[in-house]
């Protein structure tokens, strides 16, 4: 892959989540100069029921597609999207704060306003919301009640917190080793933030870690040493690291990442990203995907 692409996908994954911090283990390249335009949907997360996929649409906000149907309707503005336990709320993302909407009668409600906070999951008793807050002397993983009080940070420096079923652990992302001269690994802890465990060692940078249902294992995604990014899947005492997507390595490439479990745990959804280059633009264009949770029967999903 050239340089200039490996720079269009640093970009890309400082837009996902709309910081200049980290995360896919991307890094800030000066040698990008082309303007990149970025389509199709990001973002997936099912609904307790299984009936609905949530999801971002580049550039038009938070959607539901209906599983059975294939119909999208749109909710609201705002980014990474996750349901109550109910079904009856979503939390999202928008401006660098934290909001929820209830998805039948639209009501909206701000949770946060520090700005940079994102990665918000709800707890799966509905009590409870862990999220992140980007950088600053706040940085790192919080709780707060679902009406946006009583915020509590359990670990400094961390991100991107997903919650066991269990409500007693938390999947998150840190950095193991020195400044500039380490990696971004997946860890496990107690809800408490006492008892971390370091889960991955992969050459390559590591992200998005979700829980699944059965509360055995961990699905995330990990970064080869060309910068292309594919879907593992490992148990939670962190044997039986195995490879779920094998996108290939090209000039027009894809990537595969942010996974995130079915409910009943039979099925994995995530997205699929495709980059083009000419000599005005690169495009980089994803779909959600979805496939079994062994990795088989990948199919694509969206296609706007």
């Amino acid at each position: 892959m050239s340089i200039r692409l490996r720079s269009v996908i640093t970009l890309f994954c400082l837009f996902i989540i709309g910081i200049d911090l980290f995360i896919c283990g991307c890094r800030k390249d000066p040698e990008l100069i082309k303007p990149v335009a970025e389509l199709g949907e990001r973002d997936p997360a099912f609904s307790p029921d299984g009936r609905f996929i949530a999801y971002l649409e580049e550039g038009s906000g938070i959607y539901l597609l209906e599983i059975a149907t294939s119909h999208s309707t749109w909710l609201t503005y705002g980014q990474l999207p996750d349901w109550s336990p109910d079904g009856k709320w979503i939390v999202y993302v928008l401006a660098r704060d934290i909001y929820k909407i209830n998805v039948e009668t639209k009501e909206i409600m701000q949770l946060t306003a520090w700005g940079n906070c994102f990665f918000p999951d709800w707890s799966p008793n509905g009590k409870r919301i862990a999220f992140d807050v980007s950088g600053g002397d706040s940085g790192g993983i919080w709780l707060m009640d679902t009406n946006g009080t009583n915020f509590k940070r359990i670990m400094q420096y961390v991100r991107q917190p997903d919650w066991s079923p269990s409500g007693d652990r938390l999947a998150y992302l840190g950095w193991v080793g020195s400044s500039g001269l380490g990696q971004f690994t997946i860890f496990i802890m107690d809800s408490t933030g006492d008892n971390s465990m370091r889960l991955t060692n992969n050459e390559g940078d590591d992200n998005r870690p979700a829980w699944s249902p059965d509360d055995s294992k961990i699905v995330y995604v990990s970064e080869s040493e060309h910068n292309y990014w594919n879907i593992f899947l490992i148990n939670t005492d962190g044997t039986n690291n195995t490879q779920l997507t094998f996108e290939p390595e090209s000039d027009n490439g894809y990537q595969s990442c942010e996974p995130a479990w079915s409910p009943d745990g039979s099925q994995i959804v995530y997205v699929r990203t495709e980059w083009f280059e000419d000599e005005a633009i690169i495009e980089l264009v994803s779909h959600l995907w979805i496939m079994d949770a062994d990795g088989g029967n990948r199919r694509q999903l969206t296609e706007r």
